[in-house]
């Protein structure tokens, strides 16, 4: 049973009694269009619908300038991403070059660990240490050197002593960058 509201001009029911043209899930005041929210009219559903979409696309656009704003290209086009940690603010940045970075459950582990006692790698290397790092999101990186400068002449040398490295024809360590950590 309808009827109308003297001072609103909108339309009441009776809760027991079920609305002209309900939906499931409809409260007796109007149209369930998901998520708990109800419409009385379709101007109102519009409107909402136009609220929530804009929520949306604000929260996409802010993700998308967090990202640009958290990563930094380096001039050689190495890509570097900015993070926000809890580490001592006067702790020293140290730069390594990345040959290759996995999950540590995936089964690359074993085949990286052997690549360390691989002479070609180790005579790539030089004289520089090859170790595993932990990188921010959970994945291992295995990297090669220690630097105290992004710029020193001996990191950019070693970074394409790596990407040029070849065996059996292939580059495995092409896409090798430098990355920075603070100790």
């Amino acid at each position: 049973m309808r009827g109308r509201d003297e001072g609103s001009g909108r339309s009441r029911a009776r809760a027991d009694a079920p609305s002209e043209g309900s939906q499931p899930g409809a409260n007796a005041d109007g149209r369930d269009i998901g998520w708990g929210l109800t419409v009385e009219d379709e101007e109102e559903d519009i409107f909402l619908r136009r609220v929530v979409f804009s929520v949306l696309v604000a929260v996409v656009g802010c993700m998308g300038a967090w990202f640009l704003v958290t990563t930094v290209t380096g001039s050689d086009g190495s890509q570097r991403a900015l993070t926000v940690s809890d580490e001592n603010p006067g702790a020293r940045e140290v730069f390594t070059v990345t040959l290759l970075d996995f999950s540590p459950g995936e089964s690359k582990r074993a085949p990286a660990e052997q690549l360390l006692e691989k002479q070609s790698i180790k005579s790539m290397a030089g004289r520089n240490e090859l170790h595993f790092r932990k990188l921010p999101g959970g994945r291992v990186a295995l990297c090669v050197g220690s630097f105290d400068s992004e710029d020193s002449p001996e990191l950019q040398q070693l970074l394409q002593r790596c990407r040029g490295y070849s065996e059996d024809g292939r580059r495995p360590f092409a896409r090798a960058s430098i990355i920075g950590f603070s100790q």
